[in-house]
């Protein structure tokens, strides 16, 4: 729906569409719908003078007064107009259905000009500084000429009129005004204002300059006086809008000023909401009906009218953008994040941890949950990290029962129950999901039931942590469409940002999608659902089992192996200077996750692994180079395989410890992955192809083919 304005605008734009020149019943029509929409008698009377039978304002003024409510609507004016060819915001015009009665109008011939402008401009002399406008006006500006002969409009004598070129803003010669000596101003009969005619006083109009829109000349020549910018005469406010749009469109960097006649201030603001970041100059208070810029000129002086037209008022800002500038907004070194786990979940923000089923990603996020509300300042760590924020904790789960939650606490707290954890069972209290489908729209939205959830939670103080357990059990959608998710989303990135809380949701990876994991990216890419959910969580964790199960760090750090007791964990999407290195986690006897990350290091000799990993670097970098490029797997070309090609130090490095260092190349930008055939290879950063050009050539014969295979080796 259009805003009263706008619509005051389509009505001004569909009248300057119609032949002023038309017969005197049509025009009177026009009149009446004119009024009807709402315009006013300046709009009439102003697009009257531009007919070739014009008589004069009286005669306008006197129809305009005469009409009353009446049959003529606001409908009869954008009905004539279409039926003429005006488009409303570029819809077609509406074509009347033809009778098979009816005989087809002929087109009639458009009217031919009385006079040529062109050669009218051409016979006139320029003005000079005598004329009784110009002295009137306290001056105007050059290319201004005088007309001299007995050519009337509208009855008027034209002998001694001042005449301003009305132009196109590419220059073309498009009608004449004509301010007689008596004072009305007159256009040429039979020539019709296009959108972009204008007047421009001190131009060229720069790009990113000021430009000053009014409606006279001598409004033009106080403004550009006052501030040497570029001025244009849209001759009347009825114009007004098209002439600002037309400069818009030609100069979109321009700053656009509107001065107006006062009393016409909302029409001017109207038109500045219209054509966007634009501003307008209203008159001082107090100031009479008309009262102009150049009144204004003559009672004071210009550097009062250049003080007015700098207070050029501007639309109310929403957002600030023009002050929202970096030097503004970002004062002095960045704030430190304020972590929740430090290096993996921040305060405030939404953040999330995916796994597949049975890793124990409900299991760790309840032990932060109880971590958080303990009284330790410095002794807790979860998920591998110190736990660096603590107060209350909230733990909301859609799955589990009260009796299975107190068994897990009880496990993990020794017995002693944390007082600042508040724990809510779903199942015990009935169910109930934090968004829904509106039965009739469809749409999802927040349930009752989350709202008053939600005014709960802003009760309490200093909370720290909100887990949501699990994400899929908390919409009615389909968690792959982003229809359900992302409302679900917002929903607890406004709970985080209105509680300074970190809201955790536990959530499932993609079947199968952990098996290949060997970077950030690659936990990042195994998270389920719609894209809305790792999108819009600020922090990601994503937990995985080996894809030996874990035998192999089983007989690392000496454990009896058993299904389920190994897990990795990584941060998938970081949040400021978050952790890279993967955490390696042992479930000891009561179920417990323990982080055996820095032991398993040590026993498998990852501690060497900063200057070895510079080696390997290197090492890609020199084979790359010769054309012999490590491929991205476990086959014959891949790292662990080639060992050998290297120094001593890494001979004895199992295949997932290769695995391991090209990964962090990977994800810290050192090295990158390249097609190459039916292959991927490890290339350097810069490399565009995966193998150079300059390459050595192989014979043909001695081509060993590539017979790497997905299915992963046992290590050495």
């Amino acid at each position: 729906m259009r805003d009263a304005f706008a619509e005051i605008e389509r009505a001004r734009s569909a009248l300057w569409h119609l032949d002023a020149g038309t017969d005197r019943d049509t025009w009177v029509k026009c009149a009446m719908a004119a009024h009807a929409a709402g315009l006013d008698f300046d709009d009439f009377h102003s697009w009257s003078q531009i007919a070739g039978n014009y008589k004069n304002e009286a005669d306008c003024r006197d129809v305009w007064r005469s009409i009353k409510p009446g049959p003529v609507t606001v409908a009869s004016l954008f009905g004539m107009a279409r039926a003429a060819g005006w488009s409303d915001d570029g819809e077609a015009p509406v074509k009347r259905a033809q009778s098979h009665q009816e005989r087809p109008k002929q087109p009639e011939a458009p009217k031919p000009p009385l006079h040529d402008p062109s050669a009218l401009w051409g016979a006139c002399v320029p003005a000079t500084a005598t004329h009784l406008y110009i002295i009137k006006k306290l001056g105007l500006p050059d290319d201004l000429r005088v007309y001299h002969g007995p050519m009337t409009i509208s009855g008027k004598p034209c002998d001694g009129s001042l005449v301003l070129p009305v132009r196109t803003l590419v220059g073309e010669l498009a009608s004449l005004q004509f301010i007689m000596p008596d004072g009305p101003k007159l256009f040429l009969a039979g020539c019709k204002l296009p959108h972009d005619g204008c007047l421009i006083v001190g131009g060229p109009i720069k790009p990113e300059g000021d430009v000053h829109i009014v409606e006279g000349i001598g409004q033009a020549w106080s403004a550009h006086q006052a501030t040497r910018q570029p001025a244009v005469v849209a001759f009347g406010v009825g114009r007004m809008l098209t002439v600002a749009r037309s400069l818009r469109e030609r100069h979109p960097a321009a700053r656009l000023v509107l001065v107006a006649d006062a009393g016409k201030e909302n029409q001017c603001s109207a038109i500045a909401k219209s054509i966007g970041n634009a501003k307008w100059v209203e008159m001082p208070d107090g100031s009479p009906s008309n009262f102009d810029l150049n009144d204004y000129h003559q009672e004071h002086n210009l550097t009062a009218v250049a003080s007015l037209l700098a207070g050029a008022k501007v639309l109310p800002s929403r957002f600030g953008l023009a002050l929202r500038t970096a030097d503004r907004l970002f004062i002095g070194e960045p704030p430190p994040v304020n972590w929740l786990v430090r290096g993996i979940f921040p305060l405030g923000v939404c953040c999330l941890i995916a796994s597949p089923p049975n890793v124990g990603k409900s299991f760790l996020s309840l032990d932060l949950a109880a971590k958080v509300a303990s009284y330790h300042a410095e002794l807790d760590c979860s998920f591998g990290a110190a736990v660096a924020a603590h107060g209350r904790a909230i733990y909301i789960s859609a799955e589990d029962d009260k009796p299975e939650i107190h068994r897990r606490l009880w496990s993990l707290c020794d017995g002693r129950m944390p007082e600042r954890l508040h724990v809510l069972s779903l199942p015990d209290v009935g169910h109930f999901r934090v968004i829904e489908a509106d039965r009739t729209t469809k749409e999802f939205k927040p349930t009752e039931a989350w709202r008053d959830l939600v005014a709960e939670i802003r009760e309490l103080p200093d909370v720290k942590l909100i887990v949501l357990d699990t994400l899929q059990a908390l919409t009615t959608g389909d968690t792959n469409t982003v229809e359900a998710t992302q409302p679900l989303m917002n929903e607890a990135t406004a709970l985080a940002s209105e509680t300074g809380a970190c809201v955790l949701l536990v959530h499932h990876v993609a079947k199968g999608s952990t098996k290949d994991i060997r970077t950030a990216l690659d936990a990042m890419e195994s998270i389920r659902g719609s894209g809305a959910i790792a999108g819009t969580a600020r922090a990601a964790y994503v937990m995985w089992p080996p894809a030996d199960g874990g035998a192999q760090v089983c007989e690392i750090l000496g454990e009896r192996y058993a299904e389920g007791k190994i897990a990795f964990g990584i941060v998938a999407k970081k949040y400021g200077d978050a952790r890279r290195d993967r955490t390696v986690f042992v479930r000891d006897d009561r179920g417990i996750l323990r982080d055996r990350t820095q032991q398993y290091n040590a026993l498998s000799g990852a501690d060497d692994a900063d200057t070895l990993r510079a080696d390997l670097l290197q090492a890609i970098r020199d084979q790359w180079h010769s054309g012999q490029a490590f491929t991205d797997s476990h086959g014959t070309k891949g790292l662990h395989a080639r060992r050998r090609e290297l120094i001593d130090g890494f001979h004895g490095k199992s295949r997932a410890w290769f695995d391991e260092q090209a990964s962090k190349l990977l994800a810290d930008g050192s090295i990158k992955r390249l097609n190459h055939g039916n292959s991927t290879r490890l290339c350097p950063i810069e490399a565009t192809v995966a193998v150079p050009k300059s390459a050595p050539e192989v014979d043909a014969d001695c081509i060993v083919q590539d017979t790497e295979s997905d299915v992963p080796e046992l290590a050495a």
